[in-house]
């Protein structure tokens, strides 16, 4: 079996086989230090992110169910403003997470989920800043 210097993937040099990897040697010590403390970091990060996923995940789930918990019992009209700014927030997290993991079937539930829900929202508020306009305009029968 060949052996020449090469890298170990941590920028510093090392005694190496043809197949890859650090040999026991004087590097070697150092070597399986510097895996062992990037393996630590990555297993560390990996599951921070996956800790952040879930919970990006849970309160998406979460606005949307009290939405429509809200609506089922009669507490919450579903064209009302917090009934749609529960489902497009929650939805839009789920979006978001399902577009980073490529999960094409969840991204497009909760992708055009987000987008109806945010067009009732700007519906809304359109219905709600052309009412004063014409109230101000009727003509005033008092008098």
């Amino acid at each position: 079996m060949p052996v020449g210097l090469s890298t170990c993937g941590n920028d510093h040099p090392t005694t190496s086989l043809s197949l890859g990897g650090c040999l026991r040697g004087l590097r070697a010590a150092g070597c399986e230090r510097r895996h062992q403390k990037n393996a630590d970091s990555t297993s560390k990060e990996s599951h921070m992110n996956w800790m952040a996923a879930q919970l990006i995940q849970l309160a998406g789930s979460a606005l949307i169910l009290v939405a429509f918990a809200g609506a089922q019992t009669a507490r919450l009209d579903q064209k009302s403003r917090p009934y749609l700014l529960a489902n497009a927030l929650g939805s839009a997290a789920l979006a978001m997470e399902a577009a980073y993991y490529r999960q094409w079937g969840f991204l497009l539930l909760e992708g055009a989920w987000a987008i109806i829900s945010a067009a009732g929202l700007v519906s809304g508020a359109r219905q709600i800043s052309e009412k004063p306009l014409a109230e101000s305009s009727a003509p005033n029968r008092s008098g």
